[in-house]
């Protein structure tokens, strides 16, 4: 009997295949250009919501966009022509979806013309629950400047505590 017998080794393949199967929970997070309207805001967030779906994912929570400052400037070519922004509509969507749909889910975001920026990334349930929770991590509750920080910036000092009384326990 022959002992020499060649073992062929399959983990490649089968790790190749369950990786097809694989899903996860991930996030992107996307900034949309400032010029549109307040309606074509919320179109737009459901068109990308739509084409999520449509790629494969299963929305888990999501915050519509809302328009702030950005802290610098960016720059996109919109009708072909090359602009700078100062301010976005940002807006987020948490979702489940196959790994082997990411990158049709990615270019949905890089190919549409009214998106700024955006940036997908790997995250879990418990802490798109957490988010979605916590009404202090909902950026549509957070004032634009808080009073304290532009009195203080006005009169030339520095602000040392924003939003608690400094004997209250944090």
């Amino acid at each position: 009997m022959d002992t020499d017998m060649e073992v062929t080794d399959y983990s490649a393949v089968v790790e190749a295949d369950a990786a097809k199967d694989a899903t996860g929970v991930y996030e992107v997070g996307y900034h949309l250009i400032p010029s549109l309207s307040e309606s074509d805001v919320e179109g737009q967030a459901s068109a990308l919501v739509v084409a999520l779906k449509k790629a494969g994912g299963s929305v888990i929570g999501e915050r519509a966009p809302i328009k702030m400052n950005l802290a610098y400037a960016l720059e996109k070519k919109v009708a072909g022509a090359k602009r700078s922004y100062n301010e976005a509509y940002f807006g987020w969507v948490a979702f489940e979806a196959p790994t082997a749909s990411l990158k049709t889910i990615e270019s949905v975001f890089a190919k549409e013309e009214n998106v700024l920026r955006h940036l997908l990334v790997t995250t879990t349930g418990d802490t798109v629950a957490a988010v979605l929770a916590d009404p202090l991590l909902d950026a549509a509750s957070v004032p634009e400047e808080l009073p304290e920080v532009a009195a203080e910036a006005e009169a030339g000092g520095v602000v040392e505590s924003v939003g608690a009384d400094s004997s209250e326990e944090v």
